[in-house]
């Protein structure tokens, strides 16, 4: 690691084999979990990987530009890592996941959002001339970009881009080609892991399960109005759908 990298102590539970990892107070972020790594950023300037079985820290980076440890996510060989960013704009930093080295950097765009797609990092902004890109992981080489009137939601099912452009439209998340465009609403589980197979959304009181491949409706749940009147899109989609307490006490 750096030599002026902040001490990180790592103790382990003997017994249990839970382990806890200590820095000097105020320089750790909250935690973020990739795969088998926690990923921590260290005294606002570095991000930090950790085994998340064992607690032993693998690497830890260079300084960064602000690095924003919430925004962390892995894409194919990569840590990409959201940089300087605020409600506007944001940079963003490749680290290789095995040393922590710096792959690749872009620099501050509109483009502030980012979701994987296997080995491609998909970039957006939420906002009104909704802009969207995608970057080879591995190079930070631009694949290819595209705009929208707006981009009011976006989630990844494999190496399919599902986006909500005023209607929902699908595009291959390496050669941005469009697949299909089919119906309207509100995409849920974004930045969720879910099944590449399906995706679901929600509208007019109906939660709607979807095919990847083509936007098609598999199956639908529709709510009592006067449910959906009190329903705002489900939050959270495991193996079943929680729309809401709301219920409770509507006949």
């Amino acid at each position: 690691m750096p030599d002026d990298t902040p001490p990180l102590v790592v103790r382990t539970d003997a017994g249990s084999g839970r382990w806890t990892l200590r820095a000097p107070g105020g320089t750790l972020s909250a935690p973020v979990v990739v795969g088998d790594t926690v990923h921590v950023v260290v005294s606002d300037s570095r991000t930090a990987a950790v085994d998340a079985d064992t607690g032993r820290i693998r690497w830890c980076s260079d300084r960064l530009t602000k690095p924003d440890g919430e925004g962390i996510l892995r894409a194919g060989p990569t840590v990409v890592v959201p940089s300087d960013r605020d409600h506007e704009r944001s940079g963003f930093v490749a680290l290789d996941a095995e040393t922590g080295e710096v792959r690749w950097k872009r620099r501050r765009s509109r483009l502030r959002q980012a979701a994987a797609a296997g080995p491609v990092v998909v970039l957006w902004n939420d906002e009104e001339g909704g802009q969207i890109a995608a970057v080879d992981a591995s190079t930070g080489e631009t694949l290819w970009e595209d705009e929208f009137g707006t981009i009011n939601g976006l989630l990844v099912r494999g190496g399919t881009v599902i986006l909500d452009t005023a209607g929902f439209r699908a595009v291959d998340a390496r050669t941005g080609d469009e697949q299909w465009r089919n119906g309207y609403g509100d995409l849920l589980g974004q930045g969720e892991q879910a099944d590449a197979a399906l995706f679901h959304t929600w509208g007019s009181g109906t939660l709607c399960v979807r095919a990847t491949d083509t936007g098609e409706v598999v199956s639908r749940t529709t709510f009592p109005k006067r449910a959906s009147k009190r329903l705002g899109p489900p939050r959270g989609l495991p193996r079943r759908v929680l729309a809401s307490s709301a219920l409770e006490g509507v006949g």
